[in-house]
């Protein structure tokens, strides 16, 4: 702060510099409490805050968007998968279930029925409907 004296004042006191006294006025004139002066929005401060953020180069964000899709369809196929074979394994039980309780006395007819869930089973399992 420039602060100069004048030849007039012999008691050696200084005179402030209009600037300063702009300052002090301004300073003065306010009558609100500091927490209720105006802060920035908060949009203003997020778009500071995004031109503080380090991106990611574009090499980098496509080589993870490979991998993070290569790793989610491999986990998509294997649930997918297990799905499949518990819906398959129920089914069969189901089929079975119903040749126990229907206690057939002709071993020939449970027998047909057996095969008739084990190639059920098959077809299920290899997706061939």
């Amino acid at each position: 702060m420039a602060i100069r004296q004048t030849k007039a004042n012999t008691l050696g006191q200084t005179e402030l510099t209009e600037k300063q006294v702009e300052q002090k006025n301004s300073s003065s004139d306010r009558s609100l409490p500091k927490k209720l002066e105006k802060k920035p929005g908060f949009l203003a401060s997020t778009i500071e805050e995004m031109k503080k953020v380090e991106w990611p180069s574009f090499k980098y964000t496509v080589n993870w968007s490979v991998i993070i899709i290569i790793f989610t369809t491999f986990f998509a196929l294997s649930i997918g998968l297990i799905d499949h074979v518990f819906d398959s394994s129920l089914k069969y039980v189901q089929c079975t279930a119903n040749i126990t309780t229907a206690a057939s006395n002709d071993k020939d007819e449970n027998n047909n029925r057996f095969k008739d869930c084990n190639t059920d089973l098959v077809k299920n399992i290899s997706f061939r409907g």
